[in-house]
C-alpha cells in the first residue's frame, strides 16, 4: 500500500482517532483565532479629551464670561473675546469602561500619534506575510513536526513577553515575530491535518477543524470580558500556549513527509498507532510498500514556484484560487475586525460572541456539500 492507502486502512474516521487529531493538532488554529481577531480589543480606542495642565474639568469659572477656553480630544482652545488661541495637548483623559486598558490609552496612540494604531497591526499582518513566503520549503526539508514545535513554542514565549513589555517599539517588535510564529504554526497545522488523514476524509476533516477557530474565538471573548487590562489579557492568552511543551513528546510527524525521505519504520509506527486507536487488530505488520510508493513517484523531480504556472490547467486553478483567497481574506477580516462595533446588539461582546458562534454552521455545512 501507498501511505493514503494505508490511512484509509487504519481507520482514521473513528471517533478517538478525530478527536486525537482535531485537539493536538488543530489547537494552533484557536490559539491563532485569539491573537488574530483580538487585536480589535488591544487596540481599542476608548474615548478620550484633552488633559493638560490647568484645564482639568473643562472650564475656571473665575474667568471673566468674554474669556473661556474649550477643551477638546486633540486641543484646547482659549478664547479671550473674538481673539482664539489654541494648544496642543499633552496629556488625555480616557474613558476606560467599555475598552478598558488597550495599546491606544497605554502609549496615547491618538491625535498625532494615531497612526501607531495602523502601525501596530500593519507590522503583525506584515510577520504573517513574511512567514508565508518561505516556511513552506523549510517544512520539507527539515519536517513538519519541528518547524511546528518551534512556532508553538515562539508564540508562547513572545506572547508571554508581550503581557509585561511596557515599551511601544519592542511591543511592534514583538508583534512581527508573533505573527511570523503564528502563520507559521497554522500553516503546519493545516499540512499535518491534511496528511494524516486519507483523501477521501480530508474535506470533512478541514472543515470540522475550523470550528477550534470558533473555540478561541469564545475563550478570547470571556478573557475580554472578564479582564480589562491588554497586557493581562497577553498573559491569559499566553497561558494556553504553555499546552504546546507537549508537542514534544505527543505532536506526530506526517506520514507522507517520513516516505519521501525513507523513514518507512517511522512512517509505519505512526500508522499502526492510529490502528491502534481506532481499535484495529487484524493488521499487517507492514503496511507501506516502498515498490508500490517509488512506483507512482517521479524521480528527481523536485518542485518549486514556478510550477504554480507552468501548465495552463495548473496555471488557471492558481489564479482562481489566489483571487478567492484575497476576496476571503480581506472580507472576513473586514467583518471580524470590527465584529464588536457592527450595530444590532445592545451589548458590543453579546455581537461579538454571535459573530463567532454564527461560523460554527458555517463550517459544518460544506461537510455535506462538498460530498
Amino acid at each position: 500500500m501507498d501511505v493514503d492507502e494505508a490511512l484509509a486502512f487504519v481507520s482514521t474516521t473513528s471517533l478517538k482517532s478525530a478527536l486525537k487529531n482535531f485537539f493536538i493538532i488543530g489547537w494552533p488554529l484557536a490559539h491563532t483565532c485569539m491573537f488574530m481577531i483580538g487585536l480589535q480589543f488591544f487596540q481599542a480606542e476608548p474615548e478620550f479629551h484633552c488633559d493638560n495642565p490647568g484645564y482639568e474639568g473643562g472650564g475656571n469659572l473665575t474667568l471673566p464670561p468674554s474669556v473661556y477656553y474649550e477643551v477638546g480630544e486633540c486641543a484646547v482652545t482659549f478664547h479671550n473675546g473674538s481673539v482664539a488661541a489654541e494648544e496642543s495637548c499633552t496629556r488625555y483623559r480616557y474613558d476606560l469602561t467599555e475598552t478598558g486598558i488597550t495599546a491606544v490609552s497605554e502609549w496615547n496612540l491618538v491625535c498625532d500619534r494615531s497612526k501607531h494604531q495602523y502601525i501596530s497591526m500593519a507590522v503583525f499582518f506584515l510577520g504573517i506575510s513574511v512567514s508565508s513566503l518561505g516556511l513552506n520549503i523549510v517544512a520539507d526539508r527539515y519536517g513538519r513536526r519541528p518547524l511546528a514545535i518551534a512556532s508553538a513554542l515562539g508564540v508562547g514565549l513572545l506572547s508571554t513577553i508581550m503581557s509585561f513589555d511596557r515599551e511601544i517599539i519592542s511591543f511592534h517588535i514583538l508583534r512581527f515575530f508573533l505573527g511570523f510564529f503564528i502563520k507559521a504554526l497554522v500553516m503546519m497545522d493545516y499540512v499535518l491535518m491534511t496528511e494524516h488523514f486519507s483523501p477521501y476524509d480530508r474535506s470533512w476533516a478541514l472543515c470540522y477543524m475550523q470550528i477550534m477557530w470558533v473555540v478561541g474565538w469564545l475563550y478570547l471573548a470571556a478573557v475580554v470580558y472578564f479582564i480589562r487590562d491588554m497586557f493581562l489579557q497577553h498573559l491569559a492568552l499566553a497561558v494556553t500556549s504553555y499546552f504546546y511543551i507537549a508537542y514534544i513528546w505527543v505532536l506526530p510527524e506526517s506520514p507522507h513527509w517520513l516516505v519521501t525521505k525513507g523513514r518507512y519504520k517511522e512512517a509505519e509506527a505512526i500508522l499502526h498507532e492510529a490502528a491502534r486507536l481506532n481499535g484495529l487488530t487484524d493488521v499487517p505488520e507492514t503496511l507501506l510498500s516502498p515498490e508500490r510508493i517509488m512506483k507512482g513517484a517521479v524521480a528527481d523531480r523536485h518542485y518549486d514556484y514556478i510550477d504554480l504556472v507552468r501548465t495552463p490547467i495548473i496555471r488557471r486553478h492558481f489564479v482562481i484560487i489566489l483571487y478567492l483567497w484575497i476576496v476571503n481574506f480581506s472580507v472576513y477580516y473586514f467583518l471580524s475586525l470590527n465584529a464588536s462595533n457592527m450595530a444590532g446588539a445592545h451589548s458590543p461582546m453579546l455581537n461579538f460572541v454571535l459573530n463567532g458562534l454564527v461560523e460554527i454552521p458555517a463550517y459544518i455545512a460544506p461537510v455535506y456539500f462538498i460530498k
